[in-house]
Formats: C-alpha cells, sequence, structure tokens
C-alpha cells in the first residue's frame, strides 16, 4: 500500500454555492492506471462541507431549501460574538461532511451514473477552499 497526498484550492462565491469538483477530484487520480484504491478529500475549514449527489438544478435548490429550512441565517449565539454572522454556515457544517472516501479503479473514480462530487459553500462571503486530497492505492 502506498499514498500521495496533494491539495487542491476552489474559489468559491458568497453561499450558498455549490461548485462540482468531481473533475478536479478525477484529475488527481487519472495517473493511477492499473491501481486500485481510495481517494479521501478533506475539506480545511469550518463553514463549507463535501457531499456527492447529482447535478440538477431544481435539486440543488431543494438541498438549499432545506438547508435554510433546518439552519436558518438568523440571530444565532455565534452571531452575537462575530462581526460575519455565520453561525449557520459553521451549523450546516457540521450535519454534513468536511470529508469524504470514493473508490477508484485504474484511474477512474467509481461514482454512480448520476453521482457528482459537490463543495457546498455556505459562508457569508467569497472564499478559496483548501481540499487535501489522500490518495491510497
Amino acid at each position: 500500500m502506498a499514498l500521495k497526498q496533494t491539495r487542491i484550492s476552489v474559489k468559491t462565491e458568497k453561499g450558498p454555492y455549490f461548485v462540482d469538483i468531481t473533475e478536479l477530484v478525477q484529475k488527481e487520480v487519472r495517473d493511477y492506471t492499473n491501481e486500485k484504491g481510495i481517494v479521501n478529500l478533506f475539506l480545511t475549514g469550518t463553514t463549507a462541507s463535501l457531499f456527492i449527489n447529482e447535478n440538477e438544478q431544481n435539486l440543488l435548490r431543494d438541498i438549499n431549501n432545506l438547508f435554510s429550512s433546518i439552519v436558518p441565517q438568523g440571530s444565532w449565539n455565534h452571531d452575537k460574538l462575530s462581526f460575519e454572522s455565520n453561525a449557520h454556515a459553521h451549523l450546516r457544517n457540521i450535519i454534513t461532511n468536511s470529508s469524504i472516501s470514493i473508490p477508484f479503479d485504474n484511474g477512474k473514480i467509481l461514482l454512480g451514473t448520476w453521482q457528482r462530487i459537490f463543495l457546498a459553500e455556505w459562508d457569508t462571503r467569497n472564499r478559496t477552499r483548501e481540499i487535501i486530497v489522500t490518495i491510497i492505492f
């Protein structure tokens, strides 16, 4: 078993904002032909998250509406102490994922037909996000 670690930087806009990062991840494993393994993605930050789902605009609107109803932007305790009023972004991170793992085979990530990998930006401003990519093969 061996591993390689790299980083991906992704620019986001003020949240909620969803970025399909599937091709960026695929690019990281494409040279591992004749290999089977796992690619782990770890997002450094507490106001964004990672998820796998379909890239369909109405579904992404539904995801946004779901999170807006479960964790609305508003008067959370953290907002009283912070100039950013971004407690909702921290809370949305808690109920989603900062890390996901995806198998790959012969240089291709093994996602289902409609599955895509997303970075969800929940924060109240544009950001550049860092994802640590660990490839285990």
